[in-house]
């Protein structure tokens, strides 16, 4: 899968749902797959600590000012610098230390 577009509201969501949703998004995108995020904040929707925990990084991509409130949109995708360790530490905060030992991943 190439792409995942969203308005899900991230603003109003709990940091663990957040890391949940991208992390199940990542884990079916194609390796230079992008997860687009509308958001009607005035920054991006994604905590700077969670994009960094699961590899990723954030670049608005278009904003209007015609809409009330201001409407943005954001491409999240895979840091390419990013360390395996990252997304193993992501998926640990998901589903538990002891499964992604094991291997094994939850899947939406």
């Amino acid at each position: 899968m190439k792409a995942v577009i969203s308005g899900l509201p991230f603003l109003s969501m709990p940091a663990r749902q957040i890391m949940g949703v991208l992390d199940g998004c990542f884990a079916h995108l194609s390796v230079d797959g992008a997860y687009y995020q509308f958001t009607y904040g005035a920054r991006c929707p994604v905590p700077r600590l969670i994009l960094e925990r699961l590899g990723l990084k954030a670049i608005r991509i278009g904003r209007t000012f015609s809409n009330f409130p201001p409407a943005a949109v954001y491409r999240i995708k895979r840091r390419l610098d990013a360390p395996a360790a990252c997304r193993r530490l992501a998926a640990a905060a998901v589903v538990g230390p002891a499964a992604v030992s094991r291997g094994h991943r939850r899947r939406p």
